[in-house]
């Protein structure tokens, strides 16, 4: 009897958990390039793509940014709920590209959907480490993977929205 409810208890949350993908990838792809540009929030892509290129390219193993002006200049809390909302909405803009680049545009989707995963996951190790007071210790690497997977969204969108058939909108441009 309690295989069956365990059992029974794994098909239901697997149930809901890909009835939740089928109704969020229905609800992308009846959603415009632009709506989903409107849903980027801006943010200092300066500031990101130097983090990101000392993560990516570290020079003599030093950090180029002290971690309290990283985390100050990146928003600290606020900044990274709007990195991964950020990053859910390039997830979309990704899946709609899919749609119209059967080859190149499915590689590159999953390639955005690994990056929003990373950052997601830095976001949640920061907050963590941020509840518990290790915020010293492990918050300079995680912002460091937050920003570098953002950055590489970011590039990887733009490539691939440059090499569509309707051209990139400007709004997309600009929200990006």
């Amino acid at each position: 009897m309690l295989v069956l409810i365990v059992l029974f208890g794994f098909l239901a949350s697997y149930g809901v958990i890909q009835g939740r993908f089928y109704w969020r990838r229905r609800r992308v792809h009846r959603t415009s390039v632009e709506e989903l540009a409107a849903r980027i929030r801006p943010v200092d892509m300066d500031l990101i793509s130097e983090i990101a290129a000392n993560f990516l390219n570290p020079s003599q193993l030093r950090l180029r940014l002290e971690p309290p002006t990283m985390w100050r200049d990146l928003g600290e809390e606020k900044g990274l709920a709007v990195l991964a909302a950020n990053a859910d909405a390039m997830l979309d803009l990704a899946t709609i590209a899919s749609k119209w680049d059967q080859v190149e545009g499915r590689i590159i989707a999953e390639m955005v959907r690994r990056d929003g995963v990373r950052l997601k996951r830095a976001v949640w190790k920061i907050r963590v480490a941020t509840l518990f007071g290790f915020c010293e210790v492990f918050a300079p690497f995680q912002l460091q993977e937050a920003a570098a997977a953002y950055y590489l969204m970011r590039t990887r969108l733009l490539t691939l929205y440059e090499g569509a058939p309707f051209g990139i909108s400007f709004p997309l441009a600009a929200a990006l």
